[in-house]
């Protein structure tokens, strides 16, 4: 039994890598056809609208960047299904798994790239990077900046190669902050990494050149918005509403503490590897040196944005700093416990523990499939759209309360206004009263309100339920239609 135990132990590190590797893409299909979330609802919504002639912030209204609406309207040009979209996101996270690869065998060794996009791809799974979200651009992009950090620093490049790399490096700043505001958090990595290790002059160089590439690429934005009359839009629902004193607040301090152990909890053998690095740091910066500082302090800028919300999919963007600085714990532990494992307890005590730490990693993702596989979700969205369409014509408008804009993508109808759906950012701007104005004025023939309603928005569900009579019930959905005789 010992000596079976320890082929196992000794086994080719590759076949398990692909065997892993499989297993990862297999359940990534099944996540394919989640049900479509919130956030993912108006990414859709925002590109058909795109495709139909509304320019976002003048037609519809969002609070993201224009890039992940671009980048929807553009695969929804070629198959008109959340499917097509995701497969994009799919490409975008396997692009980033290869590039921390490449990033980590060059600078780090093979088995640390191989354990690093591995872990990405698995962390996506958990980290609810399967939607269309922002967030796995700003990682496309971080892992960008790291790899041509990396570049920059060698000896072996020329000083006129190592400003084009440092405009590359503003380039891919300037394209994370053209999906998701936060991924200017990247430039703060690299400036911090320039103010130990430069000069003045030598930080003003490529510091200047950093900022030169970010700034040519949001501006080029920016100036498209000018020439279409939309800057002052775009400005204020992509930049002021986020502002301290706007009306899209960062949560409280029990909500950022309570949403960072959920979400540890949410793959604890990541986050378990990070902490070995972290309190066994020695041997890995002695022998990486600046390429290892260069990598935490862009994982601690990455992580900066995490205060503002405790949702999942925030994890994203530091997931690549994280799997990568983990993949390094784990080469440099295994190395270091691998001699110890012929005695008698150390293997299973490590097996153990490997177990207990995938645990919640396993039932997350077994639930998430169980549920996909059940299909309910799926089908009350998509029977409420059938229902919609057959009830109404193109040309009318809806009312979809609180925040779900896939009621009207899945409907192929507009909503009775810009706002595309109504969540406590919008208060300055939209609220109870604007709501039941709104809904007096285009008089909309259906009103969809997904159970419960919410808090904010109770006086506007009220007033529907006064005005219109409940004429389906589909899941947590209430289709109402106009009553003419009240009540």
């Amino acid at each position: 039994m010992r000596k079976t135990a320890l082929k196992i132990y000794r086994y080719s590190g590759d076949y398990a890598a692909h065997l892993l590797l499989a297993g990862v893409l297999l359940v990534y299909a099944v996540f394919l056809f989640e049900t479509v979330s919130r956030d993912e609802g108006a990414f859709l919504l925002m590109g058909q609208g795109i495709l139909d002639g509304v320019t976002p912030y003048l037609g519809y209204v969002d609070h993201k960047p224009p890039g992940i609406y671009y980048f929807s309207a553009a695969l929804l040009s070629v198959y008109d299904s959340p499917i097509s979209v995701r497969l994009g996101v799919l490409l975008i996270n396997t692009a980033t798994a290869a590039g921390l690869f490449l990033v980590g065998r060059e600078q780090f060794g093979e088995r640390v790239g191989t354990a690093s996009a591995l872990i990405y791809l698995s962390g996506i799974l958990l980290y609810q990077g399967f939607y269309v979200l922002t967030e796995q651009f700003v990682a496309l992009f971080g892992v960008a900046v790291l790899f041509l950090l990396y570049e920059a620093r060698s000896p072996d490049v020329s000083g006129r190669e190592r400003v084009l790399l440092h405009l590359g490096i503003g380039v891919c700043v300037g394209l994370s902050i053209v999906f998701k505001q936060t991924g200017g958090a990247l430039a703060i990595g690299a400036v911090a990494l320039y103010t130990f290790t430069e000069s003045l002059g030598g930080f003003l160089r490529k510091v200047g050149a950093m900022g030169i590439g970010a700034t040519v690429t949001v501006g080029a934005v920016a100036g498209a918005y000018y020439l279409a009359g939309g800057l002052p839009e775009l400005l204020h629902w992509v930049v002021l509403i986020h502002l301290p004193g706007g009306s899209y607040g960062a949560a409280g301090l029990r909500g950022i503490l309570r949403g960072i152990l959920s979400n540890v909890f949410r793959f604890p053998m990541l986050w378990a590897l990070v902490a070995l690095g972290v309190f066994g740091h020695g041997r890995s910066s002695r022998a990486y040196g600046e390429r290892y500082y260069a990598l935490v302090l862009l994982g601690i800028a990455s992580a900066l944005p995490l205060v503002v919300r405790g949702y999942p999919h925030y994890w994203i963007q530091i997931l690549p700093f994280a799997s990568l600085f983990g993949s390094i714990a784990l080469v440099d532990h295994h190395d270091a416990i691998r001699p110890r494992a012929r005695a008698r307890v150390v293997l299973p005590l490590l097996a153990l523990v490997l177990v207990v730490l995938l645990i919640p990693s396993g039932a997350i993702v077994a639930q998430g499939g169980a549920d996909i596989l059940a299909g309910d979700d799926i089908r009350d969205d998509y029977r409420v759209g059938e229902y919609v369409r057959g009830e109404t014509d193109p040309s009318e408008r809806l009312l979809a309360l609180t925040a779900e804009p896939k009621v009207y993508y899945l409907s192929d109808r507009r909503p009775i206004g810009e706002n595309i759906y109504y969540l406590p950012a919008n208060r300055g701007n939209y609220n109870n009263s604007t709501i039941i104005e709104k809904v007096d004025v285009v008089e909309p023939p259906l009103v969809i309100i997904r159970t419960p309603c919410r808090d904010y928005v109770e006086t506007a569900c009220a007033y529907v339920r006064s005005n219109y009579d409940v004429t389906r019930r589909l899941g947590p959905y209430r289709i109402y239609e106009r009553d003419t005789g009240g009540g």
